[in-house]
């Protein structure tokens, strides 16, 4: 897969869209909202881009030949974030849809990515303590949802089917909406004061993306996948939590409207 955009997934529903702020540097992906630098709207090159879908359902696919759903890999990991109050099959996802999705992007000041990091005390403190072996990451691109729902199978009753929402509200102007992908660009400071860009952009493949990756943060750590983004239809890389890495995660603080959780029974198989 060659020019693709990759997007890593959230650890997680905890993230509102004020947590995680373009032009970021963080210095793990599994944590997006500790950020040892912040941009302003003057490091920003091109105005923020922003491109919304709205009213999105599909049905899920268990086919294993076919390209994933960035969001619906998403809801496959964490779910919906409501397991404390009803327990589902995420395995069994018959569909899932979102009120709307906002991609938002933008483009940097050439002199950026040196006032991040040569400029940034933390940053550059961060950098000199790992004797410049370590990578930061600055946050290019953010994805949010809000409405998402799913249908799935219940893990209890066998024939049940269940729908199930979250971010959900009778007043649709106080919905809000939460990061579930971003994107980034990894950089690296040597010891000469020369910042580099890692890796290729969207020419770098699956597989130089997962043994980048794997250096970084030992192979337990992220699993790279070739998916594809509902906002836009494009073939994407997904990079995912790992199973090992999931099942440390808690996704339970997601914003439930149970008003909205509705059940109904089929006749038994």
């Amino acid at each position: 897969m060659t020019n693709t955009r990759t997007f890593f997934l959230a650890p997680g529903w905890e993230f509102s869209a004020e947590s995680i702020a373009l032009g970021s540097i963080i210095t793990n992906p599994m944590h997006p909202s500790l950020a040892l630098f912040k941009a302003t709207e003057s490091d920003f090159s091109e105005l923020s881009r922003a491109t919304m879908k709205t009213e999105y359902s599909n049905t899920a696919t268990e086919d294993s030949d076919k390209p994933v759903g960035l969001f619906r890999t998403f809801l496959g990991l964490f779910g919906l974030g409501n397991e404390d109050s009803f327990h589902y099959d995420r395995k069994r996802v018959l569909s899932y849809s979102f009120r709307g999705m906002e991609s938002v992007s933008f483009v940097p000041a050439s002199d950026l990515r040196t006032k991040a990091i040569l400029e940034t005390e933390r940053v550059a403190q961060f950098c000199h303590a790992s004797d410049y072996q370590a990578s930061v990451f600055m946050v290019m691109g953010i994805k949010t949802v809000r409405g998402a729902g799913v249908t799935t199978g219940s893990t209890k009753g066998g024939a049940w089917r269940v729908h199930l929402s979250v971010g959900l509200s009778t007043d649709e102007e106080r919905t809000d909406p939460t990061v579930f992908a971003f994107e980034l660009d990894e950089l690296r400071l040597s010891g000469t004061g020369e910042v580099k860009l890692l890796g290729r952009g969207g020419e770098e493949t699956i597989a130089e993306l997962q043994g980048r990756l794997d250096r970084d943060f030992g192979e337990a750590t992220f699993t790279v996948i070739e998916g594809f983004d509902e906002g836009n239809d494009a073939p994407c890389k997904i990079v995912a939590s790992s199973p090992a890495q999931v099942d440390l995660l808690t996704a339970s603080s997601a914003r439930i409207d149970t008003s909205v959780l509705r059940t109904f029974k089929e006749g038994r198989t």
